[in-house]
This record gives structure tokens, C-alpha cells and sequence, in this order.
């Protein structure tokens, strides 16, 4: 049948709407594809997270100092955030992801000298994301050019392991750690207080003083277990002459890093940002971001400022770039000892009561 041209001419027009509307939708599919795509090859050093869309980071606001950079002034600590509902519901995210990152068990019996140059790539890789997990809300992907930051300082530290040294930042990591194991209950039910992944704590302490309690201050006028100066101390309630004590440290040193928290983010490059914030002054860490965000570097993180670095101060390019890839490298021996041929059997987070045997109580200094 013939249809009639009033049949014929509304025919048409629906067929045009039709493909006008298919033509609309994919447009708006390639238009979203092709967004993600330039995202993801956006920014300083091309890393990425993958994070929950509720998990958003809040905004930078002024911090306090820290042993590193003396302060001109230090505030009062900012407000706790068990103080905040929302803070709450995103800790409590990322404590229960902590909990689950840090349940492990030994892979492979190859140990980490053993691998090939890629298989180490791989292996740090793969670590490097499991601990992202354990101190952020999300999983971080890391580019090429970070694990080689961090590799770095794996490769450093597993040439450690059992060579019998006693010279401070030289030594045998069997005893370093031997030590971190009887300190890590007090660090991890003082970090669990404050809803803090333990991980945070435990692996800052390894890079501060490898798990030794100095008593007699340094250059900065920094002591103790966790390094404080005398006026973040006692803005954190501990007197300076109170610096050893590991109990009265171990809670500030978690206040602080909620603070801090607060501050940067839960996303585990924010957590990496609080982290080069506890060795360099945090106001300078915005500042230095501030630096090197541009249309070209939109990624808020610790990648960023390394790949921008000849933008930045001295300070930063001498210390400050080494201590976050340092404190991931740590924090992978510390939860892999199986794969370094450490003599200790477990991950260094579990350790929730004694553990260690008596040869590591003897192993810890005053």
C-alpha cells in the first residue's frame, strides 16, 4: 500500500528526531570519553586515584609546624575531627579499608633481590598501591616515574637486611625493625583513637628515627620517638621534657596527623601530602602547590611537586622530595618482610601485642 503524503511526511519528520536523538546521545558518550581520557593525562606526574565520588577531599587551610622548619608562631591545634559528622563517616571509610589492606599474607618465595629489574617494577607497584589502601580513602595508581622514586629507596633499604651494621641509618633493618615491633601496639592504638590508619604513624616513625627514641634534640630542635619541636609539642599537650614518653607521643603525633588530615583530605595523595607536611612546615606544602598547579598540572599531589620540583625552593628539592617515595618504601618492607628475608614473620601493622620474641626487647634503645 501506497501511503498518503500526510503518512509519508510524519513518517519522516520521526525519523529525523529519532536519529537527531541518536546522533545527540553519542555525542554525549564520546564527549564524556573523551573527558576522561584528557583527565587521566593531565597533571605533574600522569598518576591517578580511584576513589569513591562521597570520598571527596575538603580544601587546604592554614596548618601548623612541624620539625623541619622552625614556625614563626604555632596555633592551637585545629579542631578535632571526631568534631565532625561528615569527617566521621569518611574516616570510618577509610579505617575499615585499612583494616582489610592490611590483613596480608606472603605471595611468592622469591625474595625481592632475587627479581629481575621489572619483576621489582612490578613487585613495588603492586605494594605501592596496597599501601595507598591502607592510608587513604581509595586506591592510588602509580606511574612509571614514581615507583622509580620509591624503588629508590626499596632497593636501599633490602640491602640492609642482614648485614650486621649498627650505624645509625646504616643499620641491619633485622634489628631496626625489631624495635618498631615492640613500639607498634602504642602507635597503633593511639592512631586507632583517633580513627587515623595506623600505617600512617607507624611508617613516619621508621623514616623519623628508625624506631629509636632520641633523647637529646637535634639541629631543628626536634626529640623523641616522632621528632616534635617544643612548641608543636605543647600545642599538642605534651611538655618538651616529656618528648620520650612514648605513650603521651604517640597521641599527639595522631592529633596532628588528624589535623592534617583534615586539612589536605582523606584520598591517599592527600595523606601523602599531611606526610611531606610532618617533615616540612604544612603551609609551605600549600604554598609549594600552589607553585606548580596550572592548566598543565591539575593533580593535587605529592607526584606533582616531585615532577615540578626545579620550580621549587632548595629545601624542597634536597629533602622534602625524598621523604614521601621514603616513607612508601618503608611502609612496603614493613608490611612484605617475608619478601626481604627479614626475620620478622609478620606485617609490622599487625602487631597489636607483643610480638618480636626477646632478642627485639633487648633491641630497643632509650
Amino acid at each position: 500500500m501506497i501511503p498518503s503524503r500526510t503518512a509519508t511526511t510524519t513518517n519522516y519528520r520521526f525519523r529525523a528526531i529519532s536519529a537527531m536523538r541518536v546522533l545527540a546521545f553519542v555525542l554525549i558518550i564520546a564527549g564524556l570519553a573523551c573527558g576522561a581520557a584528557c583527565s587521566s593525562e593531565e597533571g605533574g606526574d600522569k598518576g591517578r586515584f580511584v576513589v569513591d565520588p562521597e570520598r571527596s577531599s575538603p580544601g587546604v587551610t592554614p596548618a601548623v609546624a612541624h620539625a623541619s622548619e622552625t614556625p614563626q608562631s604555632v596555633p592551637s591545634p585545629a579542631l578535632a575531627l571526631s568534631t565532625s559528622q561528615s569527617g566521621n563517616s569518611t574516616l570510618v571509610d577509610v579505617m575499615k579499608q585499612a583494616a582489610n589492606s592490611a590483613s596480608d599474607s606472603p605471595g611468592s618465595g622469591k625474595l625481592y633481590l632475587q627479581m629481575s629489574e621489572e619483576e621489582k617494577y612490578d613487585f613495588i607497584e603492586q605494594r605501592a598501591r596496597h599501601v595507598s589502601r591502607m592510608i587513604g580513602s581509595g586506591t592510588y595508581e602509580f606511574s612509571r616515574q614514581s615507583i622509580g622514586y620509591i624503588k629508590e629507596y626499596v632497593d636501599a633499604y633490602a640491602r640492609r637486611v642482614g648485614n650486621r651494621s649498627r650505624a645509625m641509618w646504616a643499620e641491619d633493618l633485622n634489628q631496626v625493625f625489631a624495635r618498631g615491633q615492640q613500639y607498634a601496639p602504642i602507635i597503633i592504638r593511639s592512631f586507632n583513637g583517633k580513627r587515623i590508619p595506623p600505617a600512617i604513624g607507624l611508617y613516619l616513625v621508621a623514616i623519623e628515627t628508625e624506631y629509636t627514641n632520641f633523647k637529646q634534640e637535634n639541629q631543628a630542635g626536634a626529640a623523641g620517638l616522632f621528632q616534635f619541636i617544643p612548641s608543636t609539642a605543647e600545642a599538642y599537650g605534651v611538655h618538651p621534657g616529656e618528648r620520650t614518653n612514648v605513650d603521651k607521643m604517640a597521641r599527639a603525633a595522631a592529633h596532628y596527623i588528624a589535623d592534617r588530615i583534615a586539612e589536605f583530605g582523606t584520598d591517599p595523595m592527600s595523606v601523602a601530602l599531611c606526610i611531606a607536611g610532618y617533615n616540612r612546615n604544612p603551609d609551605s606544602v600549600r604554598n609549594d602547590l600552589q607553585s606548580v598547579m596550572n592548566s598543565s598540572n591539575k593533580e593535587r599531589s605529592f607526584w606533582t611537586l616531585v615532577t615540578n620540583s626545579n620550580k621549587l625552593d632548595k629545601w624542597f628539592q634536597g629533602e622534602n622530595i625524598k621523604y614521601v617515595p621514603k616513607y612508601f618504601a618503608a611502609a612496603i618492607v614493613g608490611e612484605t618482610p617475608w619478601a626481604f628475608g627479614l626475620n620478622m614473620k609478620q606485617a609490622l601493622s599487625t602487631c597489636t601485642g607483643p610480638c618480636g620474641g626477646p632478642d627485639s626487647r633487648m633491641a630497643v634503645k632509650p
